[in-house]
């Protein structure tokens, strides 16, 4: 539920990249490029709290063996997050924070597999929410550390 006595806003106020690499995989046969499997690893999590500030990454990485290449991009944003209740931090800093940088990743990973003069990868969109769902108790958990630095 959100503060009553305060109205809720979130402010972006950085986005920016903390890892960027491509490594190709120079045994894959671009002639199989329409069996390409794309199985990724994506991770969000609140990494850091100040006062209203809050920093959210979003790490995705394409490791497969028979993949065209290895790609790893860690996005962070930092936020000004105000009017929301504790119990509800953890859904904005996931769901929303992360839907608000992914976009920033799909298109780092077009770019740099299209670069690298392999096919583009164009990754769908994710809901955030679901992913929220599916990992709330270790979100939950983190958020504990994310009150100790607060306090």
């Amino acid at each position: 539920m959100m503060d009553q006595t305060k109205k809720f806003q979130l402010k972006i106020l950085n986005i920016y990249s903390k890892k960027i690499f491509l490594q190709k995989n120079e045994d894959f046969n671009l002639e199989n490029k329409e069996n390409i499997r794309v199985n990724f690893d994506l991770s969000v999590t609140p990494v850091h709290a100040h006062d209203n500030i809050y920093k959210t990454e979003v790490c995705f990485i394409w490791n497969e063996v028979d993949a065209p290449a290895h790609v790893e991009i860690i996005q962070a944003g930092e936020f000004e997050i105000t009017g929301v209740d504790d119990n509800y931090l953890g859904k904005i800093l996931v769901a929303n924070c992360g839907a608000i940088i992914f976009p920033f990743i799909r298109e780092k990973v077009s770019s740099l597999t299209k670069d690298a003069n392999l096919p583009p990868l164009f990754l769908q969109p994710m809901n955030f929410i679901q992913y929220y769902e599916d990992n709330k108790n270790n979100i939950q958990e983190n958020l504990k550390n994310l009150k100790n630095i607060r306090s």
